[in-house]
């Protein structure tokens, strides 16, 4: 159903700001999570700093970069050698206009601190540079600032647009701060604003944030903050390094959980295998209690190797699933660590960090409470597929006990036979010494002693083995009736 409309209060986009600046915080992985070489100078993250640039400037990152040679435990490292750790660029068209990337590496990953804009170093508002909303287009000109790329290294972004009120505009209403804001993004971005974005206020200032809609890997969202006065200024230029690192943690922790909605996809869809091969399962197990054949017994241990190895590819599924709940544990750990660092620098409250506090109070508690359920809940699958297993695992052996059984009786009653006839052809040996003779088709004909020998011993053998195979049957049948 679609929002309805809310009706303009303000035609906010032929309004002017003072100073408008976007700031742009997006993070790649080094290397992709199914390899181990790491991606320097070809990571998506250069480039895409590198076609952003030909808008403006005739610079270049990437030939720009320096990446340490050796493994180091440093957290953070700057990749530009120069003294401000970035590369300052001006728009062509208008020198007014500058701005700068800081290509960092943070942990496992590679971080960009963009940021494009007009100077804010006057001491007075009149002389601060005004520009109307609709300027903000100006920034984005091919509108690729929401990185959105089609690869498993992009971890998210950030993109946070500020600009000081005019001493026109400079009012509590919210509703007109509100269709400020929603001018802002549809300038600069180029599309219409989500709907319902969460207000909040930063260091006494509005912003305005909008949750972009999931679009495959993208995670993004875009935060307006409109300054009333110097105090929101100030206190951002002062830890911007930190918020760089704060919306790190953040793309951390969105992407680990997105990527654990995959695992969690496969895991319901093996779930599901798993469920319809036990009930077809389940109706072979009760024939086989009764009675069980060559053929039958070939079926069920290949059923025992398709089940060990759907055991194996679903524990591993398991395994991934816990793994992105101890990412996201590691990361929230992390961010709540950064923002405890901005309030001490800046000596503020956490409830004046309220809209920054959602991630660690509400999204990423929220995460690992449906890993949790998810983990629970698919955890009995191993269970399931560990019993199916062991109950196969055990008709097979006790039908196989039961055959070395029937050969082990097999071979005692040939021995019991073999060794009665042996002991008679070597007893009848020394005594049979002439033939006898019958009468054959029509003819006499004598039989060899030796062959006589032979036959009388063998049919001892014979009877002889015919009582041990009786004797065998009758002990396990009283066996069986005295258990």
């Amino acid at each position: 159903m679609t929002a309805p409309q809310r009706p303009k209060s303000h035609p906010a986009s032929d309004e002017s700001i003072d100073a408008p600046n976007v700031y742009l915080f997006a993070s790649f992985l080094q290397k992709n999570r199914e390899h181990t070489d790491k991606i320097k100078g070809n990571n998506p993250l250069w480039q895409w700093c590198d076609r952003f640039l030909k808008s403006f400037d005739d610079k270049q990152l990437t030939s720009q970069l320096q990446f340490p040679e050796d493994p180091t435990d440093e957290i953070r490292i700057d990749l530009l050698p120069n003294d401000t750790n970035s590369l300052d660029f001006r728009d062509r068209n208008n020198p007014d206009l500058e701005g700068a990337i800081q290509p960092l590496q943070l942990h496992d990953s590679y971080v960009i601190y963009l940021n494009v804009g007009y100077p804010d170093n006057e001491e007075s508002a009149s002389s601060r540079f005004q520009v109307p909303i609709s300027s903000l287009g100006s920034f984005n000109p091919n509108k690729e600032l929401l990185i959105a790329p089609d690869t498993p290294l992009f971890l998210g972004s950030t993109l946070l647009v500020t600009a000081w009120l005019t001493t026109r505009n400079k009012q509590l209403n919210f509703d007109y701060l509100r269709d400020l804001s929603d001018a802002c993004y549809t300038e600069l971005i180029g599309q219409t604003p989500p709907p319902l974005p969460r207000r909040g206020e930063l260091f006494g200032s509005t912003i305005y944030e909008y949750e972009l809609p999931k679009n495959g890997d993208r995670c993004d969202r875009v935060l307006i903050w409109l300054f009333r006065d110097e105090n929101a200024d100030q206190k951002f230029s002062d830890c911007y390094q930190q918020f760089t690192e704060l919306f790190f943690y953040r793309h951390k922790v969105i992407r680990a959980f997105q990527d654990s909605r995959k695992v969690y996809q496969n895991l319901d869809r093996d779930y599901t295998e798993v469920e319809q091969k036990l009930d077809s399962l389940h109706g072979k197990l009760e024939t086989a209690q009764k009675r069980i054949d060559h053929r039958q017994l070939e079926q069920f241990q290949s059923e025992l190797k398709v089940l060990a190895t759907d055991a194996l590819s679903y524990t591993r599924s398991l395994r991934k699933l816990e793994d992105y709940q101890t990412t996201i544990e590691i990361n929230l750990y992390n961010y709540n660590e950064k923002l405890a660092q901005i309030c001490g620098k800046l000596e503020v409250d956490k409830e004046e960090l309220s809209i920054l506090s959602q991630v660690s109070e509400a999204t990423a508690p929220h995460f690992l409470r449906q890993i949790s359920a998810d983990l629970r809940y698919y955890e009995h699958g191993t269970d399931l597929i560990e019993g199916a297993i062991a109950s196969i695992r055990g008709i097979v052996e006790i039908d196989q006990a039961k055959r070395d059984r029937a050969i082990e009786n097999t071979i005692q009653n040939l021995g019991a036979g073999l060794g009665a006839g042996g002991i008679a052809a070597s007893a009848l040996s020394g005594h049979i010494s002439t033939g006898m003779t019958f009468k054959l088709t029509g003819n006499w004909q004598d039989i060899h002693p030796g062959v006589l020998t032979l036959l009388v011993s063998g049919g001892i053998g014979i009877f002889f083995f015919a009582i041990a195979a009786w004797l065998n049957g009758s002990l396990a049948k009283w066996w069986q009736k005295s258990r």
